[in-house]
């Protein structure tokens, strides 16, 4: 799990430093990495909140990805 939610914060952190010289070409190009992003975020939650292999950390890991969620979604591409 702890993997899982590394992989999503080196993404937005990447994504974070990208978006600070952006052109507008580029913008579409950011969008749906971001957009990618929100799919790996659903997958993993979806992953968390079934198997039993994750059923430990099951809360925590689910709040994280709530909070990657929302910083994800405080990126403005303008």
């Amino acid at each position: 799990p702890n993997l899982f939610r590394k992989e999503l914060e080196q993404y937005i952190s990447y994504l974070k430093e990208q978006i600070e010289d952006l052109e507008e070409e580029t913008t579409k190009k950011w969008e749906k990495f971001r957009n990618n992003l929100y799919i790996g975020i659903a997958y993993y939650k979806d992953i968390f909140s079934g198997g039993k292999f994750f059923n430990a950390d099951k809360e925590r890991n689910l709040s994280r990805l709530n909070e990657i969620e929302s910083e994800l979604k405080e990126l403005q591409f303008t």
